[in-house]
């Protein structure tokens, strides 16, 4: 990657049409989360679908880890709040591969939260 995309916002990375540009957005963002970063649990609650539904399997762990690390957030009072779409998106997309045991925990810290029924729904789906 160039010294230039590099330098970009993280809004900006999370967003980028380049694969590696975004894992390595989401592994900032997951660090930053973990840190209590306030903007990053902002930036992730706003763009968490995207996340999930990245198409790029280069970024699936990284984005895993950053929804984790979103959900799990000290930054927030309450969980993130988890769309349907989001929710299916773990489920169908996530939970089968590679990535059960992350995609698991998130919807169990999740279902702990405020989003059981997004849960509920997407694994009734």
């Amino acid at each position: 990657l160039s010294e230039a995309a590099a330098s970009l916002p993280l809004s900006e990375r999370v967003g980028a049409s380049k694969p590696p540009l975004r894992r390595g957005a989401y592994i900032e963002l997951a660090d930053l989360l973990r840190a209590g970063d306030r903007a990053a649990f902002e930036l992730c609650a706003g763009a968490l679908h995207k996340i999930l539904t990245d198409s790029a399997p280069l970024t699936h762990e990284a984005a895993l880890e950053a929804a984790l690390a979103c959900v799990q957030s000290e930054c927030s009072e309450a969980v993130v709040s988890l769309s349907a779409n989001s929710a299916s998106a773990l489920v169908e997309k996530h939970a089968p591969g590679k990535f059960q045991q992350k995609a698991s925990a998130i919807l169990c810290a999740c279902v702990s939260g405020d989003s059981a029924t997004a849960v509920q729904s997407a694994l009734l789906k």
